[in-house]
């Protein structure tokens, strides 16, 4: 089957650190032309142009996504435009037509701890030796992204974070509730293990309204989104190795 590469650009809020080159979930990232600016590379496997473009543009999506998440640095993937070639042969560039914002940068680099961390998580991710749990990270960093992506629909975005916490404590249904508790207990030792299951058990309430019910306005959707997400950014954060932010710390103190 044919090889692709595919090339998006974006840019950071910060400098790109001179020189510096990272790998993430398959990716390549590289300085770009300006000291903000960064390229993404994927190489794929396709049968057509057409098919590896789509692949390669979601998993430089991914990739970029996880890089904001373990950096908590604010990162743009320039949507409008893609690169892309079969090895050896010459480049054909897609075109989008989109809006951007205007956006305050800051004069500083990326940090070492910033680059460690995400070097921290592509080791995680190469670490793992069971392919099949490689592949349910891989799939619950995709999902994260999905979400971090959907800006739009409270609902869409909230379900799309769901799936990667389901994804991610490998449970179905009510299941999640008791295994994100426990998961949650262990790193919050100090905070009731009543209101962390009170917390968590209201979010997935809120999951059987959408998803049983077909409520297009569940009553608390913004709290339980906002609990949802800080979550699922403990657990991901704990399972690819990094720093304990205590996100969702704020939530157990009340009901």
């Amino acid at each position: 089957m044919p090889r692709f590469e595919v090339e998006m650009g974006g840019h950071l809020y910060c400098k790109w650190s001179s020189g510096q080159e990272i790998t993430l979930l398959g990716c390549r990232f590289v300085p770009g032309n300006d000291d903000r600016e960064f390229i993404v590379r994927a190489e794929v496997e396709a049968d057509t142009e057409e098919v590896a473009r789509k692949a390669g543009r979601e998993q430089c999506r991914d990739a970029t996504y996880l890089f904001e998440f373990c950096s908590g640095e604010s990162v743009d993937l320039d949507e409008s435009q893609d690169r892309v070639r079969k090895k050896g042969e010459e480049v054909t560039t897609g075109t989008i037509s989109l809006l951007g914002d205007v956006v305050l940068v800051s004069d500083t680099s990326l940090t070492e701890e910033q680059l460690a961390a995400v070097a921290k998580a592509e080791s995680t991710i190469q670490a793992e030796q069971d392919d099949e749990r490689k592949e349910v990270l891989k799939r619950a960093i995709h999902w994260q992204a999905l979400g971090c992506r959907e800006t739009q629909s409270q609902i869409d975005r909230f379900i799309k974070f769901w799936i990667a916490l389901e994804i991610l404590v490998e449970g179905r249904g009510k299941k999640v509730v008791n295994k994100v508790t426990k998961e949650l207990t262990g790193l919050y030792p100090h905070c009731s293990g009543e209101a962390i299951h009170h917390v968590v058990g209201h979010i997935y309430g809120v999951r059987c309204d959408i998803v049983h019910l077909g409520m297009r306005k569940p009553e608390y959707v913004k709290q339980r989104l906002d609990q949802l997400e800080d979550i699922l950014g403990d657990l991901l954060k704990k399972r690819l190795g990094l720093g304990f932010k205590a996100l969702a710390g704020r939530h157990f103190g009340r009901y």
